[in-house]
């Protein structure tokens, strides 16, 4: 064989040997880690969303009720206030009445 010759089947073999396909075990394991990784964050991602969803919820009943309660002793307020300046009730009779019609909601609504 003449160098050329020589020179080629080297280079032959080697650009065979670099395009020999690697073992697919090596890929797919890489590819299982890396999956099982972005399991592993996504469920981590699902798992805080949905405490961040519950504490949201809990947030919102709680605001929900305190304007409730703002809005009810408004009313009671100005209902006593009402009171005050129509009637000659004392101060145990006007009470008296505050809770009497702020007891039932079709009359606290005025």
């Amino acid at each position: 064989m003449g160098d050329v010759e020589a020179d080629n089947l080297e280079l032959m073999s080697f650009s065979q040997a670099s395009q020999i396909p690697q073992s697919r075990s090596d890929g797919s394991s890489a590819r299982k880690r890396k999956s099982r990784g972005s399991d592993d964050l996504g469920e981590a991602i699902k798992k805080t969303a949905l405490v961040i969803a519950k504490e949201i919820k809990e947030s919102s009943t709680r605001l929900s009720d305190a304007i409730n309660e703002k809005e009810m002793n408004e009313r009671q307020m100005r209902i006593n206030e009402e009171l005050i300046r129509i009637t000659y009730l004392d101060m145990l009779e006007r009470h008296k009445a505050t809770i009497l019609i702020t007891g039932d909601a079709r009359t606290l609504n005025v």
